[in-house]
């Protein structure tokens, strides 16, 4: 799927905080991430975000809506400095049209991320902040690779808590030499003990 995409649209760099689409905006093609990092979110009655899904290198975003032929119900924007794909709808709807490969992988990948996005709200919704904390951790040192440079604003819309509470929460994970900080950028030094508390 990815590499058939390649021969197609255009490339771009972005600047931490553009906005790529915004909830509400009809879709006009698909964006494929060549490095970067982009948050998928939406927003509550009084404006605060709740980030769905940070999206990372060689994911594809902006799928979703267009083939479902409505509006977005998200909106994304970048966390920091990206090159994007940009591939017009037309583009993408010849290839769904007229390359069965092409048209499986894209229901394939639709089915498995809803159903994975599914049972991790669901898993996630029935933890406390600590446990959510220390499993989102986990899965940001995997998109990562390592570091965690993220606001810590937006790292509490993406575990669904106040800020004020992930930072408390941070700073216990810390006395108890589960993570160091070094500016705003969390390092891991414990991923046991934090797979440990994402159990509870």
């Amino acid at each position: 799927m990815d590499l058939i995409l390649d021969k197609y649209g255009e490339k771009k760099n972005y600047k931490k905080g553009e906005m790529l689409f915004n909830n509400g905006y009809w879709p006009k093609g698909v964006y494929k991430i060549l490095y970067g990092k982009v948050k998928i979110f939406a927003c509550g009655d009084e404006g605060k975000e709740n980030i769905i899904h940070i999206a990372s290198k060689s994911e594809i975003i902006g799928f979703r809506a267009m083939l479902s032929g409505l509006p977005y119900k998200v909106s994304a924007k970048t966390l920091e400095e990206c090159c994007i794909q940009y591939i017009p709808k037309s583009d993408f709807m010849i290839l769904m049209d007229s390359n069965d490969s092409f048209r499986n992988k894209v229901i394939v990948r639709l089915s498995r991320e809803l159903g994975e996005r599914a049972l991790f709200t669901t898993t996630m919704s029935q933890k406390t902040v600590r446990a959510r904390l220390a499993v989102s951790l986990i899965q940001l040192n995997d998109i990562y690779h390592g570091p965690i440079s993220l606001s810590r604003d937006d790292l509490a819309n993406f575990i669904g808590t106040a800020t004020e509470n992930l930072i408390r929460t941070l700073k216990q994970f810390k006395t108890e030499k589960l993570i160091e900080f070094k500016g705003r950028t969390i390092y891991i030094i414990n991923i046991d003990k934090l797979n440990h508390i994402g159990k509870d």
